[in-house]
């Protein structure tokens, strides 16, 4: 599915309990936000955007107050409904900060086929020998010299020295829904795509572009 970037509106829902904390992932490039069939600015078509969050914590004052447990999300931007999390903590915490990371850990890598949202099945796992793709950004622009002026970065892997997981630490206000926003042009403003349009296994340009992806999240103030 091709993403036209456009406004996207997302609902919070009206049956959470009151310590449950919802937090949503807005995924945009240069002010504009996805939606299908739409070519963005600079002539970029995204159609594919899937990534894996996962260890979610809360934090209050740089200590964990919350930490989820079998804290695995796939998040698809052709799926709006994955593109928020029910956070659950048993009683009422305070926080400030939220971390998580982007992509799949060593051990999780290494223990064998999951189910869930790391079932192979997802599309999203490469072998037992390369482990889980972290990020999927596929699409096409002009500037690419490909078939169909195609690009496709699949980053993930988990091998040293070549582990491309990022943690990501935001500071969030104080209501218990937080808006994550999630900018591409952080990532393709450190790519000339006439050159680097194509990534398919692990290795040093992977990490690289992973530690560009990570800078994609923030939060407004």
């Amino acid at each position: 599915m091709k993403f036209r970037l456009t406004f996207l509106l997302l609902f919070l829902s009206p049956m959470l309990r009151a310590q449950d904390s919802q937090i949503s992932f807005l995924p945009y490039y240069k002010q504009q936000q996805l939606k299908p069939d739409v070519q963005c600015a600079d002539s970029i078509t995204i159609e594919t955007l899937r990534f894996y969050i996962s260890s979610v914590e809360l934090l209050q004052n740089g200590k964990v107050v919350f930490k989820e447990q079998n804290s695995f999300h796939l998040l698809d931007a052709a799926l709006p409904e994955t593109m928020t999390l029910t956070l659950k903590p048993d009683t009422t915490v305070q926080y400030d900060q939220i971390k998580f990371n982007l992509g799949i850990d060593s051990i999780t890598n290494t223990a064998g086929i999951m189910g869930g949202d790391l079932d192979p099945a997802k599309g999203m796992y490469w072998t037992w020998q390369s482990g889980y793709i972290n990020m999927k950004i596929e699409g096409s622009s002009p500037k690419c010299k490909t078939r169909k002026n195609e690009f496709q970065f699949h980053l993930g892997g988990y091998l040293a020295p070549y582990n491309p997981l990022q943690t990501v630490t935001l500071s969030t206000p104080s209501e218990k829904n937080i808006l994550i926003n999630v900018d591409l042009s952080r990532f393709f403003d450190v790519i000339d795509l006439s050159k680097q349009n194509h990534i398919m296994s692990p290795g040093k340009e992977a990490m690289t572009l992973s530690e560009a992806a990570a800078k994609m999240f923030f939060i407004r103030k």
